[in-house]
């Protein structure tokens, strides 16, 4: 099984490994579905714009892979990643208003219009320091 992060590093790299698949991938089924479906994000103010966010279910374990992911998602565990992402970083996922546009922006840098019709309020985020 995949093994989970363990330090803000090998989440930078997930959530990286994340944006480069999202953006590039032809599984586009399933990069829209985690778009659409994730209620906890990762956010790196460090980084650009372009690669700014990431599903806590996905980049909560290391070196992590959008084909990987589309291979073994229905056996991972999103409350297994939200809780070590919250260890490591050391502090919960919480509402941020000020999030959720930069949210929708990069979302639809990667599939416009892909959350024009998902609750806000759902969303709760945590941010690396």
């Amino acid at each position: 099984m995949f093994e989970l992060v363990g330090s803000i590093g090998d989440i930078r790299r997930s959530l990286a490994n994340f944006n480069e698949g999202a953006r590039s991938s032809l599984l586009v089924h399933r990069v829209t579905s985690l778009l659409v479906t994730t209620k906890n994000w990762v956010y790196d103010p460090h980084t650009s714009h372009q690669r700014c966010f990431g599903p806590s279910k996905f980049v909560g374990y290391k070196n992590m892979y959008i084909e990987q992911y589309d291979k073994i998602h229905d056996d991972l565990h999103g409350s297994e990643t939200k809780w070590k992402i919250e260890k490591v970083v050391g502090m919960p996922f919480t509402s941020d208003t000020d999030l959720i546009t930069k949210l929708e922006d990069w979302a639809d840098s990667i599939n416009p219009g892909v959350m024009n019709n998902i609750t806000r309020s759902k969303w709760k985020f945590v941010s690396l320091l």
